[in-house]
């Protein structure tokens, strides 16, 4: 059976009152998480993979320059490959690099370079992060 994103996020919430068993599987939990992940970011490949011509992949010229520049050079052009273009919505892709790396450039021409750098550590023993888990993890409480 295939999830959708959503359907992992409604599995997953934490609610009021008793919680999805899910939630105490431990390391079951964790490996059940990882499966919704894969399975989500396999989805968004499949689905930016059919449809490039949603995304105009045909403006892009770099496999096409490859192919013409390696010709001297006696290599196969199948050796190459298919350029997959993956959208700037697509976290981790080139283009969403780019796009929050212009953002950051932005906001520093904007307000200025950060003159504070801050790192915090917290205990996993404090009363207030002790309290926010469900009464029934002791294995996340010790």
């Amino acid at each position: 059976m295939v999830f959708d994103r959503c359907c992992y996020a409604y599995c997953l919430h934490v609610r009021d009152g008793p919680q999805s068993p899910l939630l105490y599987g431990g390391k079951l939990f964790q490996q059940f998480v990882v499966d919704a992940w894969v399975n989500c970011e396999q989805r968004r490949l499949n689905w930016a993979r059919t449809h490039q011509h949603t995304l105009r992949s045909e403006l892009y010229q770099g496999l096409q320059d490859a192919a013409v520049h390696d010709r001297h050079d006696r290599e196969d052009i199948r050796v190459l490959g298919h350029k997959l273009i993956l959208s700037s919505s697509h976290v981790g892709s080139l283009r969403s690099m780019t796009q929050l790396f212009q953002d950051a450039m932005a906001i520093c021409k904007y307000f200025h370079k950060p003159d504070l750098f801050l790192t915090i550590t917290a205990n996993p023993k404090w009363p207030e992060i002790l309290y926010s888990l469900f009464p029934g993890l002791l294995c996340m409480r010790d």
